[in-house]
C-alpha cells in the first residue's frame, strides 16, 4: 500500500515551530539570569525535542488513511477501529490516532499507517529502530 506523501508547510506543525521560536527568544533573554550554561543547554535541548515530537506526531498521522473502506490487491478492507497508539521515534515517544482495517470477518487487522511509514514491530519508526539496533550491537560487544 504505497502512499504518495508530501509535506504541507501550512500544516499544524507550524505552531510547534512558532512555540519553539518563542522559547528560544525567552532563553536568550534569560540566559545570564539562569546562572548556568548547562541549564540553558539542557532546557534548549528539551524544547527542540518537544517540538520535534509534536511535528513527528502530525507528520506520522499523515501516513494513515481514515476512510470506511478501501480496495487493495482486489480485496476490500473495512475499518474496524480508530484509536490512539504509541510509537517510539528518535525524539522519544509520540502518540497518534490510526485506523485498523480487516478484509475478512474476524481476520487479521491491517494498519495502513504502519505499512506506509515503515513502522518496525508495530512500535519503532524506521530511524528509531536503526538506532535501537545500533545500541543493542554496542551493548553486546565483549568487554576486555
Amino acid at each position: 500500500m504505497p502512499l504518495s506523501h508530501a509535506i504541507d508547510i501550512n500544516s499544524n506543525a507550524i505552531p510547534s515551530f512558532h512555540h519553539l521560536s518563542q522559547q528560544v527568544n525567552e532563553f536568550r533573554e534569560q540566559s545570564r539570569a539562569r546562572g548556568s550554561f548547562a541549564m540553558l543547554e539542557r532546557d534548549l535541548h528539551e524544547a527542540f525535542a518537544a517540538a520535534e515530537r509534536a511535528c513527528l506526531e502530525q507528520l506520522l498521522e499523515d501516513y494513515d488513511i481514515n476512510v470506511e473502506t478501501f480496495r487493495c490487491d482486489d480485496k476490500t478492507y473495512r475499518r474496524v477501529s480508530r484509536s490512539a497508539k504509541r510509537y517510539m521515534t528518535v525524539a522519544g515517544n509520540i502518540t497518534v490516532d490510526r485506523s485498523l482495517y480487516r478484509h475478512t470477518r474476524n481476520g487479521e487487522t491491517t494498519c495502513p499507517l504502519e505499512l506506509n511509514a515503515g513502522i518496525v514491530e508495530q512500535f519503532w519508526t524506521p530511524q528509531a529502530a536503526k538506532q535501537a539496533i545500533h545500541l543493542v550491537i554496542i551493548g553486546d560487544r565483549p568487554r576486555f
